[in-house]
């Protein structure tokens, strides 16, 4: 069998540059929902459809709702979530501007986790006081 250059042009793109479907985004413990979300949002150029029109995922994207979905349980803003996704676009010189970005998320997030752990500890009194009751 001979192929022609498209033929192998095509199979290379399929075989070295492979899309996922939903099945895939749900093995990567990610909900559609999400990806459709922030696809909505402006976070995410079109995703590619198949011939049976379903979005078909490359592993970029799958990465990008990863992180997405991270950001925001953090806590970070959509509006800040945009403006890390139009970073990504600008290239290597917006890095310096994504890490600040990122350091600040970071230092919410460990306030907002120290303020956990102090909840979680008046809870663990209770518990505590509860047990003491209930021992007695």
């Amino acid at each position: 069998m001979c192929w022609s250059a498209l033929q192998v042009l095509a199979w290379a793109y399929e075989h070295w540059n492979p899309t996922f479907d939903l099945g895939r985004l749900r093995r990567h413990r990610l909900e559609p929902r999400h990806a459709a979300l922030y696809e909505r949002e402006g976070m995410f150029p079109r995703i590619a459809r198949g011939g049976d029109r379903r979005r078909k995922y490359s592993e970029e994207d799958i990465g990008r709702i990863m992180l997405l979905v991270k950001l925001r349980r953090t806590g970070m803003s959509v509006h800040d979530m945009q403006r890390f996704v139009q970073l990504l676009a600008g290239g290597a010189e917006t890095h310096q501007e994504r890490m600040t970005l990122l350091l600040e998320h970071r230092i919410k997030v460990l306030s907002q986790f120290e303020q956990v752990q102090s909840d979680l500890a008046a809870v663990d009194v209770k518990i505590a006081y509860y047990e003491n009751k209930l021992a007695t």
